[in-house]
Formats: C-alpha cells, sequence, structure tokens
C-alpha cells in the first residue's frame, strides 16, 4: 500500500505508512520480550516489573483509553492519512 499511496500522493506522504510500520514492530517487539521475560510479570518489586508491564500494554493495550499509547498513535497516523486523503475525496465528490 505504502507504494501504491506514494504513486498517488507522493513519496512525502507515504512516510505515514512508516510510522503504521513502526507500531507493527513495537507491538511485535514487545511481545517478544514479554516471551523471552516471562519471569518478570512475578516480580514483588513494582519497579522490576515495569519493563513487563510497559510492553504488556503495548502488545494488549491499555485499559483505559486515554492511556493507550499504541492507540493514539495509530489515530494521529490516521488523521494524518485523511488529510493527505481528504482534499482528493472532496475534489473527486465535486465531479
Amino acid at each position: 500500500m505504502k507504494h501504491e499511496f506514494a504513486a498517488v500522493f507522493g513519496r512525502e506522504s507515504a512516510k505515514i505508512f512508516d510510522g503504521l510500520w513502526r507500531v507493527r514492530l513495537d507491538i511485535n517487539h514487545a511481545v517478544d520480550f514479554m516471551l523471552r521475560n516471562k519471569e518478570m510479570q512475578r516480580f514483588g518489586d513494582p519497579e522490576d516489573k515495569k519493563p513487563w508491564d510497559e510492553s504488556y500494554r503495548t502488545a494488549f493495550r491499555h485499559s483505559k483509553p486515554e492511556q493507550d499509547a499504541v492507540a493514539q498513535r495509530v489515530a494521529a497516523l490516521v488523521a494524518e492519512v485523511e488529510d493527505v486523503c481528504r482534499p482528493a475525496i472532496e475534489a473527486r465528490e465535486r465531479q
């Protein structure tokens, strides 16, 4: 999709897809970290458990939407795509 988007809207606009890919990689890395460090979830000290909790929130979303950093990043990227596409959609609707 990135290359098709670049062909229509320009190479610079297609960088939005790099941001989406980065989100996907961050989720993959969080899951990998959790699988490799399963024992961390049982630590008694909250400070020692912090990396596990952060990875969990990245991989499985935060229970409070306002604190869900992944969802906020995706929403911001979707808004960028809409900003790029909206003028083309509106121009097409006027035809």
